[in-house]
């Protein structure tokens, strides 16, 4: 098997299991919350998310959300200004303000309270709480010491992918050795009643291509660890480490949920599989004891085995495909019922004069126009029926 179907059959296993995993999650139940996402926004400084906070159509929540941050960034890169100086002022009625000494950070209406379940005066004095730990820690990782130190982290981590990834390179060339040395000798075709499952050589393929898949991965892992890792080091950065690591997390989290609420219709169709594969190997084998004569069938001609097994076969295909038609995962969308239309039309425009030719040709083979031996005439070539 060369490398190039290797390759072409590990990408069709893996659209398969995106295809199934990405339909089932069509169908989990993903909690939502109460909160609606188009009113209120993220106040965020340096990748940390402190709250959120609704917003008006006059005054947006992104705005407002964003406001707020550059009012704490500039507390944060004043000096002069000590945690102790946040309090409350609830000076005004309806409105709960978080002061800053004199300068206003940002004001707590009955609707914000209402996005945490708590009134204005408790949440009031967890914004206080939580902008006083963001100050501080703004202002350490923006130590010269620290970002050293940070800088020396990011340096080691880099040494570190490095020699791990060439050391990882090295034990898989060895390993792919030792495997070819000790195991590949020793792989056999797997036989079941008799009848051929699987190669040797397209097993050896399979272990192969899993182990590929494997050092693939790792690679990968580590590669998202690594940047992950060096990018939370930094205030800078620390933002898009986050959303970098979000938007790995997610997908995956989307396909597990997605796969498993797949997986008892995928091991459904891995039974109906075998159950059809074997079904037509045992038909073959008995249409093949016919054809050659070591069977007699009454009324039934020993040529006729060949095609009675192709007509056998491709009815018993068509069944199994009907039977196994629900249980593929997204079958009942929109896009694969009009794909699977299209192919439709498609077949049945295409393949009008080959059915036809198909059924001249079994009309003629049971009403036994010709027989093997048989020396004909067609057109101007005159030759023998084998």
């Amino acid at each position: 098997m060369s490398k190039s179907i290797r390759w072409l059959a590990g990408c069709a296993v893996l659209f398969v299991l995106a295809w199934a995993a990405a339909a089932g999650a069509a169908d989990v139940r993903v909690p939502v919350s109460p909160v609606d996402e188009e009113v209120s926004a993220q106040v965020v400084v340096d990748g940390a998310v402190l709250f959120r906070v609704r917003g008006t159509s006059a005054f947006p929540a992104e705005k407002r959300a964003q406001l707020i941050a550059e009012r704490i960034v500039g507390l944060a890169a004043d000096p002069r200004f000590k945690r102790e100086d946040l309090r409350i002022d609830e000076s005004q009625p309806g409105v709960v303000q978080v002061m800053a000494g004199t300068t206003r950070v940002m004001a707590l209406y009955a609707a914000d309270a209402e996005l945490e379940g708590v009134d204005a005066r408790t949440l009031a004095t967890t914004v206080v709480h939580r902008v006083g730990e963001v100050l501080e820690a703004w202002r350490h990782d923006r130590l010269p010491a620290t970002l050293v130190r940070n800088g020396l982290y990011a340096v080691g981590a880099t040494l570190a992918l490095g020699l791990g990834l060439w050391v990882g390179a090295l034990l898989m060339r060895r390993w792919r050795r030792f495997t070819e040395q000790r195991i590949g000798t020793r792989i056999h075709d797997l036989k079941v009643f008799g009848f051929r499952v699987l190669g040797a050589r397209q097993m050896w393929a399979v272990l192969t291509s899993v182990l590929n898949l494997l050092w693939f991965a790792a690679v990968l892992v580590a590669l998202h660890v690594y940047l992950g890792s060096v990018l939370l080091l930094f205030p800078w950065t620390r933002g898009f480490a986050i959303d970098l690591i979000a938007l790995v997390v997610k997908p995956l989290r989307t396909f597990a949920l997605g796969l498993v609420a797949a997986l008892p219709d995928l091991i459904f169709l891995v039974v109906l599989f075998i159950l059809v594969r074997y079904a037509l190997k045992l038909i073959k084998h008995f249409f093949d004891h016919v054809g050659a004569g070591r069977l007699t069938l009454a009324d039934f001609e020993p040529d006729w085995a060949l095609p009675t097994y192709r007509l056998v076969k491709v009815l018993l295909i068509a069944i199994a495909a009907a039977v196994a038609y629900p249980y593929i995962p997204g079958s009942d969308s929109d896009a694969f019922k009009g794909m699977s239309l299209l192919l439709g039309v498609i077949v049945s425009l295409g393949s009008s004069s080959v059915i036809g030719n198909i059924i001249a040709g079994y009309t003629m083979t049971y009403r036994r126009v010709f027989k093997l031996g048989d020396r004909v005439r067609i057109g101007e070539y005159i030759g023998d029926i084998h």
